[in-house]
């Protein structure tokens, strides 16, 4: 028997990001972020409402932790929150088939400075202030699923004082 579990950062599922085969009346449990300390964890027809993303993924790494083979798990939401529950899914050992990813939400990206390894967040733009340790970093494609960040490199290490143009991430 399979089971099926979606799981989202956002207060409410948006049909839309799932892909057009996947109805999303078809799970067997939604789980949600609502948000605020008055939220405590409850589950209602099969809806599960956290105060937190924290909240919500410890119980999911429980719930993994017994979870038996046929499991087939969901996350939708910013690119932090899915790259967490992968992390999650992985270290309880779904195969990369047994879930999927839907990114929600704006063009932002998660930085990891190739230098002191801080991770900046939220980035539009081709070039940034690291967080960390101050430099100017030229935002790369290159992505890690490990660190759920993108490469920042510092933008005038070849060419010190010169820059490239900034630019809108696309």
């Amino acid at each position: 028997m399979q089971f099926s579990l979606i799981l989202t950062d956002k207060p409410t599922l948006d049909p839309s990001c799932l892909r057009s085969e996947t109805d999303p009346d078809t799970f067997d449990e939604v789980w949600v972020v609502h948000g605020g300390s008055t939220i405590l964890p409850q589950q209602h027809n099969g809806l599960r409402s956290f105060r937190s993303v924290s909240q919500l993924t410890e119980t999911l790494a429980g719930r993994l932790a017994h979870e038996q083979m046929g499991l087939r798990l969901y996350a939708a939401g910013s690119e932090d929150f899915i790259w967490k529950t992968a992390r999650i899914a992985e270290q309880a050992g779904l195969s990369r088939d047994e879930y999927s990813l839907f990114k929600l939400g704006p063009l932002t990206r998660t930085v990891m400075c190739a230098h002191c390894h801080t991770l900046t967040r939220n980035i539009s733009m081709t070039l940034i202030t690291c967080d960390g340790c101050g430099a100017t970093l030229e935002v790369r494609d290159h992505f890690s699923r490990l660190h759920g960040a993108y490469l920042g490199v510092q933008a005038d290490a070849e060419t010190p004082g010169i820059l490239p143009t900034v630019e809108a991430l696309t």
